[in-house]
């Protein structure tokens, strides 16, 4: 009694053993119905052809199930749906596929954004001495630029506004750096977007930026900015932050206070000690290390 779940439709379909086996090799496949069977079929098999699936095995019946479901009215689910239901709570859900052009695209885009901070980058490394990185790169945004007078300027430019100002330190002997902070501050009205940080930075300051040719010639002692003592620019995270009146060395104040700790010349007054140059010989005083 296979469609007694959809509303009793086929309880008057009484077939003998022989129709059976007719009906089953029929749905099989195998043979045509024969013509005393085909009257007691519904009309919707009538016209079907031998083995392809029933038209309306997706339609529902009164019961809520599809009409070819062999669970007929018991095919509820709890919640109240039937099979239908339950197929479509199980379904995958729908993927977007993104083509290897599509990704392509997206790449160059955001490439795209980051162009104008490279190109100030560039323009830097080409033009410019820079000291620090030693192998500049694209991926740090920051160069320390010499200056000349054993100074140098360490210039951080912002990854989203490249061609505005950026953070400026400038780092060694106060005397040195002092004229050129105030030339900076007084001339800050007059940094232009448009034009290469390069060429704001020497309007701003009034001087030209000592080009990686001065690096090589013989005035290039001029242009360090390493410690006049250990011959390194960072000692424990900190650059020179002494520098003499007279010759304009720099110094890293561990350095200088060792080394005058060490001469019986140095004489010390509280927590200051008074000396002479490395160098020049002339007066220098730098608070004692504690």
């Amino acid at each position: 009694r296979g469609g007694a779940g959809c509303g009793g439709a086929s309880s008057s379909l009484h077939a003998s053993p022989s129709s059976t086996s007719a009906l089953v090799a029929t749905v099989a496949g195998a043979a045509a119905p024969p013509a005393s069977m085909k009257a007691a079929m519904p009309p919707s098999w009538r016209s079907r052809p031998a083995g392809a699936p029933a038209r309306n095995a997706s339609r529902r019946c009164s019961c809520g199930a599809s009409a070819g479901s062999s669970r007929g009215a018991g095919a509820v689910s709890p919640q109240g749906g039937g099979v239908h239901a339950r197929m479509l709570q199980s379904s995958p859900p729908v993927k977007t596929l993104w083509s290897l052009a599509a990704a392509a695209a997206q790449f160059r885009g955001a490439l795209a954004a980051h162009q104008s901070l490279w190109d100030e980058l560039d323009d830097l490394d080409r033009e410019a001495w820079v000291l620090e990185p030693k192998h500049p790169t694209r991926d740090v945004c920051h160069r320390r630029l010499a200056l000349g007078g054993h100074c140098s300027l360490l210039v951080t430019l912002h990854p989203t506004a490249p061609s505005s100002l950026p953070e400026l330190r400038f780092l060694g002997a106060e005397r040195s750096i002092a004229p050129l902070r105030r030339a900076l501050n007084s001339r800050l009205a007059e940094w232009r977007p448009e034009r290469r940080v390069r060429l704001n930075l020497q309007a701003l300051l009034g001087l030209a930026l000592p080009s990686p040719v001065a690096a090589d010639a013989a005035d290039a002692a001029d242009y360090s900015v390493e410690c006049a003592i250990c011959y390194e620019y960072l000692l424990d995270g900190e650059p020179p932050n002494v520098a003499c009146d007279g010759c304009a060395k720099p110094f890293h104040q561990a350095c200088l206070a060792e080394w005058l700790q060490a001469l019986p010349s140095t004489q010390q007054s509280f927590n200051r000690l008074f000396g002479e140059c490395v160098y020049c010989s002339k007066p220098i005083s730098i608070e004692a290390v504690r």
